[in-house]
């Protein structure tokens, strides 16, 4: 009995520790200042391609989904524990860059088998974390940035920003007008 009980005690203490990568995304999807998400998949990626341009298809080809969320505040606990569960998972920091104020760091796996990548974004003090499943080659960041920026790809993202702001500013009308 006492064997049996150190077993469960083992695996408990040990399933504990072992946080996922689910936990990390978590930290954003779960937050209460979570502003939006959205859940991108082939056929949504293909959509956006106002200009079907075949740079941005083949590009995108090979994500299978692609998570994107934004929260207005994160704590600098959050943001450790959350780098901390990367590098238990064995996720390296592949590339980091600043672009147009916005700090931006991307995590890949470092088993070849593993095909989920992280980049996480700072922008005056909100932050955006995509998930992005399948084959991706993060060091094609910017090309995927140039593409909405140019216009051939409908950027949803500053859609997202205009909505949420727009929506703020209703809430502040409606709270003015009580």
């Amino acid at each position: 009995m006492l064997k049996l009980l150190l077993i469960f005690f083992s695996i408990s203490l040990f399933s504990c520790q072992n946080d996922s990568i689910d936990d990390a995304v978590a930290i954003f999807s779960e937050s209460e200042y979570k502003s939006y998400n959205l859940h991108f998949y082939p056929s949504t990626m293909r959509m956006v391609n106002l200009n079907d341009s075949p740079e941005f298809n083949e590009l995108v080809k090979d994500i299978e989904k692609l998570e994107y969320y934004t929260v207005s505040e994160i704590s600098k606990d959050e943001l450790d524990q959350f780098k901390s569960i990367l590098k238990d998972q064995s996720y390296t920091e592949m590339i980091s860059f600043q672009s147009d104020g916005n700090d931006v760091v991307a995590f890949a796996p470092e088993k070849v088998d593993q095909h989920e990548y992280l980049i996480l974004i700072e922008l005056q003090g909100k932050y955006q974390l995509a998930r992005i499943q399948g084959l991706f080659n993060p060091l094609k960041i910017f090309e995927l940035t140039e593409s909405f920026e140019s216009g051939e790809v409908l950027d949803v993202f500053s859609l997202m920003e205009t909505r949420q702001n727009f929506d703020g500013e209703k809430r502040g009308r409606r709270r003015n007008r009580d």
